[in-house]
């Protein structure tokens, strides 16, 4: 960190499975420095594959953190600020080593038990996203990839809305996420974007009986 002046380091992970086996979760292949926010947005997009969004699996100098905060009794706290991390970085670097152990499946940790909860509404995970794609775009305004992250993150939240068990309770968040998709349509949007956007909003309801239907 120091010979490179780096902000961030990250780098690759093992996952612990069992407590025994432990496997490389390579999505790193070499050493790049970033001192360009759109190149790195770029990367982190196609080549990173989005699993930079985590805190341990990177060095990050203290300063970065002096006007950042984990929200408040929030779950997924860290996909909240994973993107104001780097947003305060002036030079970024990956390395491919395997510097960090990560428990797969440990049952008392968050995501073991979001998964568990899988057809339920996850307030925190829809807002954590939609923050972490807005800073990106923010980060990012010029390069396709945050706005296609964006779009997907809406998405995605409002189908976990549409296929829980209790879609009734989140109506008003269900109308939110049409309306947002809805000015995105407006916008110059990719064709596959526009007709991701049209089959959820021309009839909702027919496109969660096909879903249901294809998924069975």
């Amino acid at each position: 960190m120091e010979k490179y002046n780096a902000d961030i380091i990250c780098f690759n992970c093992y996952d612990v499975i069992n407590e025994k086996l432990l496997v490389k979760k390579n999505v790193i292949d070499n050493i790049t420095i970033y001192d360009n926010k759109e190149s790195f947005g770029t990367d982190y997009f196609n080549k990173y594959n989005m699993t930079l969004n985590v805190p341990w699996n990177k060095l990050c100098r203290k300063e970065i953190f002096d006007n950042i905060r984990f929200p408040y009794k929030k779950g997924h706290e860290d996909v909240f600020i994973a993107m104001s991390v780097y947003m305060n970085a002036k030079k970024i670097m990956v390395i491919p080593n395997n510097l960090y152990y990560y428990r797969v499946n440990r049952k008392d940790s968050t995501m073991y038990n979001f998964n568990l909860k899988s057809n339920k509404v996850d307030l925190d995970f829809i807002e954590s996203r939609i923050i972490w794609a807005i800073d990106y775009r923010t980060m990012c305004p010029n390069i396709k990839e945050s706005y296609e992250w964006l779009f997907h993150v809406y998405k995605v939240s409002l189908d976990q809305i549409l296929f829980s068990d209790d879609r009734e309770k989140y109506l008003m968040y269900e109308k939110i996420l049409i309306d947002i998709l809805k000015k995105m349509l407006r916008d110059k949007s990719s064709l596959k974007i526009k007709i991701g956007i049209l089959k959820r909003i021309i009839n909702i309801d027919l496109y969660c009986k096909l879903r249901r239907i294809i998924k069975k």
